[in-house]
């Protein structure tokens, strides 16, 4: 009896056994029902009365009585079947018990599946039948009167040749579908003729698909059916539209050529015979490579292209340049290849629509120039050294020759900035240039680093007496003085020189060895040229103990968040997020911005704990500001090429995501121009992974040096941060005017978000607006602070 419920009772009602299946259904802290009438004893709930009355009548007849009941206990509550027979000369009542509680579930459950489809299929814009296994309806619903006109009478109890009205096509077919769908399961489609009485013919899709019980037998087949007439209206319709791109193809002036998969020619238009110069003859079933007759182009690029669209479906750009043959001018053309695919959505062929870029990639490439030219000094900038100079270095290489690079840092130029504003920096910093260029020797190379850095590279230098006979020139050229705001000013500059290849075999290294001479020089009272020895010891000292302080910043409290707002130019200048900005306060040396240890981290690794300090931090802050607001503030992390490529970056985020709840599409990182050139393949595929987390990307310090504008399309960027050295000649400088229009009119083509830096005045801010730049940032805005104020979100 242990899974049967069995209780006896005597003629009181008193209980005198009962099985373990029935004592498992008490509550687990009941008393015992043993000897207790039974609507005390806790068997059978609210039930017990019913149970009680059935009991007496079971007794007083002798006739056995069967009834259900519902007995619900703290655990779960349980459906019975209970059965009463009486032993009218004992005075005893055996109660035995089914539990129909699963059973009365998979009813229950059954009816709502029942009532579900039945809501469905009377809601449904699309005819609905069931079938039976003798291929006989058991339902419709009422759109079978509206759509094929015959009533649920007609069609209930009736097979499908029985129920179609006259004139009915494809009866037979769904038939044999309706058939081979209840005897095999497999759904299939069927297409119906149906007339109208209003004369019109109208095409129906009907899906028919398996019906089965919970056991998987098939029980019948129900069928879908929709008017399909205007689907295909319109494919009749797209076979004309084929005919009328044949005639707009042939007219338009677009080269439009259609490739099969293996990339020969199906169809070529007259425009691309008039540009190459081959009439549709003499391309037709040939490939790319075999056009090249009479024009001085490499075609295997677009032959490859076109065969990887044909492989992987989408789409793909392709740039052609050559000699157009009937001028003999050079020829831009950029060619959209798309997928073409029939109707079982296989790739069948690859069309191309290729159209003159000429003057577009003329302008782009004016711009590539202006930003390989500072815009303060015209001088060359960052990019166009490392352009130039490693051709410089090989040069000297073959002849066995010299070559020194100068590192000039003008002295106490932040004084002078600060004291009479940044508008009579920017001119010393021009009048400086100037004066250098004039030193120059024809083949020499002088740039512009950046803020008050400037670096000559100077060839043939194995004759030591020109070298300081050059340097010489430079502190003379420098030392005459410059009036500036009616103000006579004398600048200085100290000087480092490393040579070429005893100091170093690359410009990094030159650089890197110049910038530690340079460091000695100011050391050594400013003014002065130092050139580098292995016994300059004192950066690398410096630099040693700013490591062994770097050390311990992660772990203190030493590294500190600083947030400067990023605002909308809408006229209220709302926050949209913040850029967060790196201080530390080592012990003893105050406040320092990331210029005087950032380096020092980068080449020593510290760069790596620091960076994800300052993700989790920034991420933290982002969580905590974003919390019940609707419009999201984004905070932007600055992350060097080191992080990117050694730090497992992706990984990093998602383990800062989870462990401070803040989502993704609240950080963003920025990344400067320099970043794109150093190991570029590993530096896109951490974008890309970081983009595909949803991760803002933004580039700083856009046109500053670096910038090429192959990498806005080649990497996973969203935004360009225009640098304040545009921003700060607006105004001034109808050249920084232009540049920075060109900037946010080249974003807003590519689609591309757009923030400008360092903004000060109202001025700057209105022009930008008027340009249409959405976004800015700046002290005229907000100064960076440890825990901003962002307004209502």
């Amino acid at each position: 009896m242990d899974d049967e419920l069995v209780v006896v009772c005597d003629r009181l009602s008193t209980v005198l056994l009962l099985s373990r299946f029935a004592a498992r259904l008490l509550d687990a802290h009941a008393p015992s029902p043993l000897g207790r009438l039974l609507h005390e004893s806790g068997l059978f709930g609210d039930a017990a009365v019913r149970v009680g009355a059935a009991l007496q009548r079971a007794l007083g007849d002798g006739v056995a009585q069967r009834l259900e009941v519902e007995w619900a206990t703290r655990a779960r509550s349980r459906v019975l079947e209970l059965r009463l027979r009486a032993d009218a000369a004992g005075g005893r009542v055996l109660i035995l018990g089914r539990d129909l509680t699963e059973q009365r579930k998979v009813e229950r459950d059954l009816r709502m599946r029942e009532y579900d489809f039945r809501t469905l299929a009377e809601n449904s814009p699309d005819a609905i039948i069931r079938y039976g296994l003798d291929m006989r309806a058991v339902y419709c619903n009422r759109e079978i009167e509206e759509r094929v006109t015959v009533t649920a009478a007609r069609v209930v109890g009736y097979t499908p040749a029985e129920a179609a009205p006259p004139g009915m096509v494809g009866v037979a077919e769904y038939e044999r579908q309706l058939a081979h769908t209840l005897a095999s399961g497999e759904g299939g489609e069927v297409k119906l003729q149906v007339p109208h009485p209003n004369g019109e013919v109208r095409v129906h899709s009907v899906v028919l698909a398996a019906e089965h019980d919970a056991h998987g037998r098939i029980v019948g087949a129900v069928a879908v059916g929709r008017d399909v007439t205007e689907l295909v209206n319109v494919q009749r319709a797209l076979a004309l539209k084929e005919r009328e791109f044949r005639s707009l193809a042939e007219n338009a002036g677009d080269n439009i050529v259609r490739w099969a998969p293996d990339a020969h020619v199906l169809f070529t238009n007259p425009a691309m015979s008039r540009v190459f110069g081959h009439s549709a003859e003499q391309v037709l079933g040939r490939r790319p490579t075999q056009l090249t007759e009479g024009l001085d182009v490499d075609l295997q690029p677009m032959e490859d292209a076109v065969k990887r669209v044909a492989a992987r479906g989408g789409e793909e750009m392709v740039e052609l340049r050559f000699t157009a043959p009937d001028d003999g001018a050079q020829r831009v053309h950029q060619v959209r290849l798309v997928a073409e695919r029939d109707d079982a959505g296989h790739v069948c062929s690859v069309l191309g629509v290729g159209r003159d870029i000429t003057e577009r990639v003329a302008q782009l490439e004016l711009i590539e120039s202006l930003l390989r030219t500072d815009p303060l000094t015209r001088l060359a900038n960052r990019q166009a050294l490392h352009e130039r100079a490693p051709a410089m270095l090989a040069g000297a290489a073959r002849e066995s020759d010299s070559v020194a690079v100068l590192l000039l840092d003008l002295d106490q130029f932040k004084a002078i900035n600060d004291s009479l504003g940044h508008s009579a920096g920017d001119r010393l910093l021009q009048q400086v240039a100037e004066r250098l260029a004039d030193c120059l020797r024809a083949n020499d190379l002088l740039a512009r680093l950046g803020g008050d850095e400037f670096v000559l590279v100077a060839p043939q230098a194995s004759d030591a007496s020109a070298l300081q006979a050059l340097s010489q020139r430079l502190h003379q050229a420098l030392d005459a003085p410059v009036t500036i705001e009616h103000r006579v000013v004398r600048t200085t500059a100290s000087v480092g020189v490393a040579v070429f290849p005893s100091d170093g075999q690359d410009l990094e290294t030159l650089l890197s060895h110049a910038d530690t001479a340079m460091y000695h020089a100011k050391r050594s009272g400013r003014a002065r040229t130092e050139y580098y020895r292995r016994e300059l010891g004192e950066a690398v000292r410096r630099r040693m103990a700013i490591e062994q302080a770097l050390r311990g910043a992660c772990e203190g409290q030493d590294l500190q968040l600083h947030f400067q707002p990023i605002v909308a130019l809408d006229g209220v200048a709302q926050v949209r997020g913040y850029e967060a900005l790196l201080r530390w306060k080592p012990p003893g040396l105050g406040l320092l911005g990331p210029d005087a240890f950032i380096g020092i981290a980068e080449e020593t690794g510290m760069i790596l704990p620091i960076g994800r300090w300052v993700l989790r931090t920034a991420a933290l802050a982002a969580a905590r500001w974003n919390e019940g607001r609707e419009r999201a503030l984004r905070v932007a992390v600055n992350v060097s090429t080191r992080q990117l490529v050694d730090d497992r970056m992706a990984q990093v985020v998602d383990e800062v995501l989870a462990q401070t709840g803040c989502r993704p599409d609240w950080l963003s990182i920025e990344i400067t121009e320099s970043a794109l050139l150093h190991d570029s393949a590993s530096v896109r595929e951490a974008l890309q992974a970081l983009r595909a987390r949803g991760i803002g990307i933004a580039i700083d310090d856009f046109g500053t040096g670096y910038s090429a504008l192959n990498y806005l399309a080649r990497f996973p960027i969203d935004v360009v941060k225009i640098d304040k050295c545009f921003v700060h000649g607006i105004g001034r400088s109808t050249r920084d005017d232009e540049l920075v229009k060109a900037f946010v009119a080249l974003a807003g083509a590519l689609r591309l978000g757009v923030v400008a830096e360092g903004i000060e005045t109202e001025a700057q801010a209105t022009f930008l607006r008027e340009i249409g730049c959405p976004l800015a940032q700046g002290w005229l805005f907000g100064r960076p602070s440890p825990e901003p104020v962002h307004g209502p979100g």
